[in-house]
């Protein structure tokens, strides 16, 4: 859900500056959950917790990298 949602975002703001890194994240965060679902690595729960992780840094450096393309607006 988390995936889906952040690439409907990442279009539904398509002309604002940062749109791009939006859609990463959905797209990356799509591709950790289907992994989870499809059991990948077979390794256990640490695996989980892994992938998990990846999807927090990932948007932790959306929200950083979108703040930093909104900073460079000019001022109106």
């Amino acid at each position: 859900m988390v995936g889906l949602s952040g690439i409907a975002l990442g279009l539904k703001l398509r002309p604002d500056p940062g749109w791009g890194w939006r859609l990463f994240n959905g797209i990356l965060s799509l591709l950790l959950g289907i992994l989870i679902m499809r059991h990948w690595p077979l390794s256990g729960a640490w695996a989980v917790g892994v992938l998990v992780g990846i999807h927090f840094l990932s948007s932790g450096w959306t929200t950083l990298f979108v703040g930093l393309s909104i900073r460079r607006l000019p001022e109106q």
